[in-house]
């Protein structure tokens, strides 16, 4: 419970999405992205754009709080009955993830550190993407994702949970790589009109910074006595 003195003074505010930086993908951007990145047209693509190890050098000691542990087990079963699984990655220090890719010959790439305006571009080539957090804020990859059709699997963190439904995302029930694994196939077999990437983009439209845009007005001007 709030202290009294706070009562009244807390306001939530979601974190939002410009959304019109994040268009929809559709067959022939999704071309268009994999010819210019160097990935066959064929492949079942799976992206993971963030940080996910300690420090900022090679990487090598995963940053067990980002999962990297469950998304390398989840991919490595997943590869298994997804013959033509590549995984695109961004973000820096990579390093524990890129190693477990490798050893299991798992196709991928590893872009490192992109400018944010280039992070748009890189969910056209996507066919999934997999948050495998322990814990989370946002993350940025819920909305994002969201906003460009492209499918979520996701473990039950952070805005996922307070915006997401089944309806919308297929969301693991705990942080097991198998269940992952499981989604991601049922995932995988969803096309660009499937109904919950509809609902998702409904969500993300929601959320964009544009909707939010009155509660951070009200919250200036009734907490701060400010009139933006």
């Amino acid at each position: 419970m709030l202290n009294e003195g706070f009562a009244g003074k807390v306001q939530r505010i979601p974190i939002g999405i410009d959304i019109d930086r994040f268009p929809l993908r559709d067959p022939e951007s999704r071309a268009s992205a994999r010819e210019r990145l160097g990935i066959p047209s064929d492949a079942s693509v799976i992206g993971s754009f963030q940080k996910d190890s300690d420090g900022w050098g090679d990487g090598t000691v995963p940053k067990l709080v980002k999962g990297p542990d469950i998304l390398a087990e989840s991919l490595i079963t997943l590869s298994k009955s997804v013959p033509d699984l590549f995984v695109l990655l961004a973000g820096p220090a990579r390093g524990y993830l890129v190693g477990r890719l490798s050893d299991a010959k798992i196709r991928h790439l590893s872009l490192g550190v992109v400018p944010s305006s280039r992070i748009p571009f890189l969910y056209q080539a996507l066919d999934l993407y997999i948050v495998s957090s322990r814990e989370e804020g946002g993350p940025k990859a819920f909305l994002e994702s969201f906003a460009t059709g492209v499918p979520l699997v996701s473990t039950p963190v952070g805005q996922v949970i307070d915006f997401a439904t089944q309806d919308s995302a297929w969301i693991s029930s705990g942080f097991g790589p198998e269940e992952i694994a499981d989604l991601s196939g049922k995932a995988l077999l969803s096309g660009e009109s499937d109904a919950k990437v509809m609902r998702a983009r409904a969500v993300a439209e929601g959320l964009s910074l544009k909707n939010l845009d009155p509660n951070w007005r009200d919250f200036f001007s009734r907490f701060l006595s400010i009139s933006p």
